[in-house]
């Protein structure tokens, strides 16, 4: 694979919008640098202008690449949400340290911006009960990522997500489940009165 002079971080690559923004990113010809948990299984799912690699071989691969070739900027997709067996060290680990340490290479190699993602639940005027340690945690990285950029010559966004749905979605999501009781037909579908409000 050739890679363009220039070329942008995606971490989260391999999820859900991961993989859209990926195929956006190939469509704009923008080679990529694509972090993922299981390199093998994705460089099977092999995009022209990504390269793939572990969150261990990031700085090594990004040292590699300065050589002729310019990081224009991050996009930070991983999240840990806690939904599973997590551990805090691990939410922290993926919703902190992990986007620091991505922030200080945007900053080594003179990225023009860092976009960091977030979610509704992280809304400061909320007071969501719901997944304490990752609203914890985003809303850390978003103040501190702002205080580092502030200091260094970059542009941090923190891009919050509301309501994301499309093609390739889970199936356990809201949307595609709701679509598939339609089309089986079902005649009772379990949901919440419908009562609850959500400012968009």
């Amino acid at each position: 694979m050739t890679f363009l002079k220039e070329y942008v971080i995606v971490s989260g690559a391999s999820g859900f919008i991961g993989k859209h923004l990926l195929e956006a990113l190939k469509k704009s010809g923008i080679s990529v640098v694509a972090i993922t948990r299981d390199v093998i299984k994705n460089n099977s799912n092999a995009l022209a202008n990504v390269r793939w690699c572990s969150w261990d071989n990031i700085e090594l691969l990004v040292e590699e690449l300065s050589i002729d070739s310019a990081l224009i900027g991050i996009i930070h997709l991983a999240t840990e949400y806690g939904h599973k067996t997590s551990s805090l060290i691990n939410i922290e680990d993926a919703n902190v340290i992990k986007p620091l340490k991505l922030l200080d290479l945007a900053i080594k190699y003179r990225a023009d911006i860092f976009l960091n993602t977030d979610s509704f639940f992280a809304k400061k005027d909320f007071n969501y009960q719901h997944m304490r340690p990752y609203i914890i945690t985003k809303r850390h990285f978003d103040e501190i990522g702002h205080y580092y950029a502030n200091m260094h010559d970059i542009s941090f966004v923190n891009m919050r997500l509301e309501h994301v749905y499309g093609p390739g979605d889970g199936e356990n999501k809201f949307i595609p489940y709701i679509i598939d009781c339609l089309n089986k037909k079902q005649s009772c579908v379990k949901c919440t009165t419908g009562e609850q409000i959500r400012d968009f």
